[in-house]
């Protein structure tokens, strides 16, 4: 994605520097469809993960072995993620985690 905004730059920075009125209208047109093209890519992507996030029901994805570590006093979340999905991959899973303090007494 960097390099479209670079490309829409230097379109830019040519119709600044650019003496034939030609030449600006051709700049000016040719960054507006990088605008229109970069922006209908950047909107079909986000629909697709949005889709993508009901493809996979809850009840097809299990979480295995799940431990949580502690080091450098950060904790990590380990697991395996089990896809039962015949038609989907997962290729990305996010967790949310609650976490809060318990009484020492109430550890087992």
């Amino acid at each position: 994605m960097p390099w479209i905004i670079a490309v829409i730059a230097g379109l830019v920075l040519g119709i600044i520097l650019v003496s034939s009125r030609e030449a600006r209208l051709f700049l000016i047109a040719t960054a507006v469809l990088l605008i229109g093209a970069a922006t209908w890519f950047i909107m079909s992507d986000q629909a697709r993960e949005n889709r993508a996030l009901t493809l996979i029901g809850l009840e097809e994805v299990e979480l295995r072995d799940a431990l949580v570590e502690k080091r450098r006093g950060l904790h990590y979340v380990h697991a395996s993620v089990k896809n039962n999905s015949s038609e989907y991959d997962v290729r990305r899973l996010t967790i949310q985690v609650r976490a809060h303090e318990c009484p020492e007494e109430d550890l087992s």
